[in-house]
């Protein structure tokens, strides 16, 4: 996974915050098939960069940021945003890429009928 930035709301002590933190590396492992290709999932690095009350507001004590980075349901909510971002982008470039590719054999098929 490439870095990514994200951004999650997360509760504490009665009060929203906004979380704002930077995911990358990480693998979900391989588990099935031979053993030789076979390796263990690793967590991704995350690093809050900034902990505030409201989109407007600027960011609150680091403090705080410490307190969510020990959060395990924060951290995991972090992973899944960013999973399912990625997920996303991989899924709309291959749509694109299909599209190109229907595109692609349209104007071949009028060229090879003489149509263009």
């Amino acid at each position: 996974m490439r870095t990514r930035t994200v951004e999650v709301c997360w509760a504490y002590q009665d009060r929203d915050y906004i979380v704002t933190a930077e995911v990358s590396g990480g693998s979900p492992g391989r588990t099935y098939g031979p053993p030789e290709l076979c390796y263990p999932p690793e967590d991704p690095d995350i690093d809050i960069t900034e902990v505030r009350e409201d989109r407007d507001a600027g960011p609150t004590c680091p403090e705080l940021e410490e307190i969510a980075a020990k959060d395990g349901r924060l951290l995991d909510k972090i992973i899944i945003t960013a999973s399912e971002e990625e997920a996303a982008d991989a899924y709309d470039a291959a749509e694109s890429r299909e599209e190109a590719y229907r595109e692609q054999r349209q104007t071949l098929g009028r060229y090879w009928k003489g149509g263009v």
